[in-house]
């Protein structure tokens, strides 16, 4: 039998500085000079880039146990955000973090939030509504309204007064963690106060729970069940594995963090792509006119099946997590290729979703691509914007709920158009933002007319 072959590269060590400059650019030359599987070395890592569903599945399913999180760049990035959350946890303590929270994210529990979101909403369009005219920074408005939707209903705790604050906080560590700005001198200082603005907020919210005696008809979910009662239940031990004080509030910093930042890019991305594209933009008002001016709710979504492909499409152009990686734990073969144990995998979901051979005019936005008549032949891990294999993302349905109630209210009675003629473009930090922000100006609209 012949032994496997090392993957085609570029043969040389590669500096840390050239793929972080332009990470997206780089990936992309790689994939296109060497192919699917596609190795290179640096000072820091030898790593294995693979591009190819079926490469993808082996790595994130089939063979998942050979493949450790811990000790990635991902993790070392996020670690001093995260602390030890879902997220950044792996193994035992990982699995055991899954199981306590796996009950919060059922269907049933996760539609019964969708009043809550479609509220949030409204009085964002109200807001807009109230000033005509005005430019609005696209990305800062999605994050204050999908971070006061996921304090509400998985904490059950309305972090109106704090959004600003907090959404700041967060670009500025999206800023140090995707490697913008180095650790030292201010951007350390800025680093370290950004972050003490997160966590003075989640334990004022979990001060707040505790100090009313874990009164349930607090929490935001059905039931009184949300996060911060479950991990609340768990750090007293009632009937649950302990939880250190330390852990629920790394558990709950990853919760918010995860729950409102990747939906806002996604919300920031598809308003940039409606306004681009007038007919896909005039085909889901059209779609939404079937509400009759009713406000959105869970059961009017499966009505709204272009909307969702909408979304989906601006999620595989512009993945808010545009990349992940894992470490090989034995010697393993990939698409023929020898991955030695130590080897760094990453895998871009921005890569694979340009994949030409399961995305024609993969540059193009089609969102009849994610029409229920076209999806049937897609491969399972084509399209991975919520991850694949044991660890995909806990949040999906609550996600892509949120995404559709939040769009379909938003739309219906207003549009979003660019605020100047600046090239957007993307840039890989922690998640895909666009480079330099996104201003567009609200205007009223009727999706139903031609105009």
């Amino acid at each position: 039998m012949t032994a496997p072959s090392p993957p085609p590269g570029p043969g040389r060590a590669l500096m840390l500085d050239e793929i972080r400059e332009e990470p997206l650019a780089f990936l992309a030359r790689m994939r296109r000079q060497y192919g699917d599987v596609v190795g290179y070395g640096t000072d820091a890592w030898r790593a294995v880039l693979i591009s190819h569903p079926d490469h993808i599945r082996h790595v994130l399913v089939t063979n998942v146990r050979n493949y450790a999180k811990e000790g990635t760049p991902d993790l070392r990035m996020l670690k001093p955000m995260l602390g030890d959350g879902l997220l950044t946890s792996d193994g035992e303590t990982w699995r055991a973090q899954r199981h306590l929270l796996a009950p919060l994210f059922r269907r049933n529990m996760v539609e019964a939030f969708g009043p809550l979101i479609v509220e949030a909403a409204v009085a964002v369009r109200g807001d807009w509504a109230a000033r005509p005219g005005r430019a609005i920074e696209v990305g800062a408005e999605m994050s204050r309204l999908t971070l006061r939707i996921v304090a509400r209903a998985l904490f059950g705790y309305d972090l109106s007064d704090d959004a600003d604050p907090f959404t700041d906080a967060v670009e500025i560590l999206n800023e140090a963690m995707g490697g913008l700005t180095p650790r030292t001198g201010d951007a350390r200082f800025r680093f370290i106060g950004a972050l003490a603005v997160i966590h003075d907020v989640v334990e004022r919210a979990v001060a707040a729970r505790h100090g009313n005696g874990h009164a349930e008809g607090l929490a935001g979910g059905p039931g009184g069940v949300d996060a911060l009662s479950l991990l609340l239940a768990a750090r007293d031990g009632r009937g649950l594995p302990a939880m250190t004080d330390r852990a629920l509030i790394d558990q709950s910093v990853t919760l918010l963090l995860a729950g409102h930042e990747t939906t806002a890019k996604a919300l920031t991305w598809t308003f940039h792509l409606l306004a681009r594209h007038p007919k896909v933009e005039r085909r889901v008002g059209h779609e939404l006119a079937r509400l009759g001016g009713c406000r959105p709710t869970v059961e009017d979504l499966p009505s709204l099946p272009y909307l969702a492909a909408v979304l989906r499409e601006a999620m595989r152009l512009f993945t808010p997590i545009w990349i992940v990686s894992r470490i090989a734990v034995g010697d393993d073969v990939v698409g023929g290729h020898h991955v030695p144990a130590g080897t760094l995998v990453p895998i871009s979901p921005y890569l694979v979703h340009r994949h030409e051979a399961f995305w024609p005019e993969a540059e193009r936005f089609d969102p009849d691509r994610f029409m229920p008549e076209r999806t049937a032949g897609h491969h399972a891990h084509q399209f991975l914007p919520f991850g694949a294999g044991p660890r995909h993302c806990i949040g999906e349905h609550f996600a892509m709920m949120e995404l559709q109630l939040v769009l379909a209210t938003l739309l219906q009675t207003c549009r979003l158009r660019p605020a100047d003629d600046r090239a957007v473009v993307p840039e890989a930090l922690v998640t895909l933002r666009p480079r330099g922000g996104l201003r567009m100006i609200p205007e009223p609209w009727d999706g139903a007319s031609p105009a």
